[in-house]
């Protein structure tokens, strides 16, 4: 047991150590005590954590400096569990309390949010109530929950807490993407944004992106793609809209030529994007979907498949593939062929046949290669399946034929002493097993 909250105050200790160094310097006031607060923890003396960190929460509420006040205040709840798991509800409670004392709107609303997980609607009421102070201050430093808005942009446009505050709420709220102005949440930070750019597009963006694609999701990005046309804001419902058709084209198993229009149309997008400058480029920058896209258009690839004797080759981008075939046990070439895919369509996968040559009995490898694509796929040839046991008479055989599994009239067995021919005899399995 001792050994386990060991490992357990090892494990939280490890969790406590990143938080801090991974802190933007910038966010931070109190970098000297920081400095000290790492070293301490790299060096694992949490009763001198929890010193460094009492210092720090004394000085950041007399100065009222809140992203050092939260930031030592959170990790305080791990500091001290790390030494004692049965303090944590404890000391939370304690911390929650003197949060509360502080009494900073950004910093209870982060604690609401990540330490005692409030509902959205408790949190708006508070945002409701405190507005005017979170209003008039800018911490982003304690922003989170937004990065999925204009791809991580959308902060730099953001110019108070409280409008954080419904941006960060918005995206709790399970809304109706065709009537969400029916959410309090939604309609106050609709209000607040107004026709702002970015914020507006971002907003409605995220709406639409909650229509399934059954309800109308292409028509609803559509519409988005073309009312923000010319804005990068605007590239984001776009993409979507390439997106869509890709999805679409792979369900209807479409023809090269609907392949051929895709990647035109994502090439235009992909100059589109590139040719932003300044803080457009930013947002611009943030929207890489149709760039894989396009790589997945033209990307080639191989599939192998054996089936009745035949090797089937899905080639995807390639004019020609080279095909070598492989004792498994010994890596001896047997043969090999270049064929030709006289189609040559553009994504479409083309099908080529090889048939199998005759060979022995055996496993091969057949190895399929372009100049940067590889793929191999493992062969088995057993004409003969042959089953053996004892009984009082000795050492007997079934042969069979190993496709059809029809016994086999005749056979000549022999038996070797590695290379060397030892005995030979006939067999005949219409009787079932044969004795030797």
């Amino acid at each position: 047991m001792k050994r386990l909250i060991a490992y357990i105050g090892a494990v939280i200790a490890c969790i406590v150590m990143p938080f801090v160094a991974s802190a933007d310097e910038k966010d931070l006031v109190l970098t000297s005590q920081w400095r000290q607060y790492e070293q301490a923890a790299k060096a694992d003396r949490p009763v001198e954590m929890e010193r460094i960190l009492d210092g720090i929460l004394t000085e950041a509420a007399g100065r009222r400096l809140d992203i050092d006040y939260f930031r030592a205040s959170r990790l305080k709840i791990d500091v001290v569990s790390s030494r004692n798991w049965k303090l944590r509800d404890s000391i939370r409670s304690e911390v929650t309390s003197a949060v509360r004392k502080y009494d900073s709107p950004i910093v209870t609303l982060a604690w609401m949010r990540d330490i005692t997980r409030q509902n959205s609607s408790t949190m708006f009421e508070f945002v409701e109530l405190r507005r005017g102070e979170l209003e008039a201050k800018r911490t982003p430093g304690l922003w989170d929950e937004i990065d999925s808005y204009l791809g991580g942009a959308l902060a730099e446009y953001i110019p108070n807490d409280a409008e954080y505050a419904l941006w960060m709420l918005v995206g709790r709220r399970n809304l109706d993407p065709f009537k969400p102005q029916a959410d309090e949440v939604y309609e106050a930070l609709s209000e607040t944004v107004s026709d702002r750019y970015p914020l507006r597009p971002a907003l409605d963006y995220y709406i639409a992106s909650k229509v399934s694609i059954y309800d109308g999701r292409q028509s609803k990005m559509d519409a988005l793609a073309r009312r923000y046309n010319g804005t990068a804001a605007g590239l984001f419902p776009a993409a979507e809209v390439l997106r869509l058709r890709f999805n679409e084209l792979e369900r209807e198993k479409a023809s090269q030529e609907s392949y051929i229009a895709l990647q035109g149309s994502c090439r235009s997008f992909e100059k589109q994007r590139e040719a932003f400058t300044g803080k457009e480029k930013d947002i611009a920058s943030r929207v890489t979907d149709i760039e894989s896209l396009l790589k997945t258009l033209e990307r080639s690839d191989i599939t192998l498949r054996i089936d009745g004797g035949k090797l089937y080759l899905g080639l995807r981008n390639l004019d020609k593939v080279h095909v070598q075939i492989f004792e498994q046990e010994g890596k001896q070439q047997l043969r090999d062929w270049t064929l030709d895919n006289a189609a040559q369509s553009f994504y479409v996968r083309d099908t080529l046949t090889l048939v199998i040559p005759s060979l022995d009995d055996g496993e091969y490898l057949f190895r399929v290669a372009d100049c940067d694509k590889k793929e191999s796929i493992s062969y088995g040839q057993y004409r003969i399946a042959l089953a053996q046991r004892h009984d009082g008479r000795g050492v007997c055989l079934y042969a069979a034929e190993g496709v059809s599994g029809k016994p086999l009239d005749h056979a000549t067995v022999h038996l070797l002493d590695g290379d060397k021919p030892v005995a030979e005899d006939s067999l005949s399995t219409t009787g079932g097993f044969s004795l030797m």
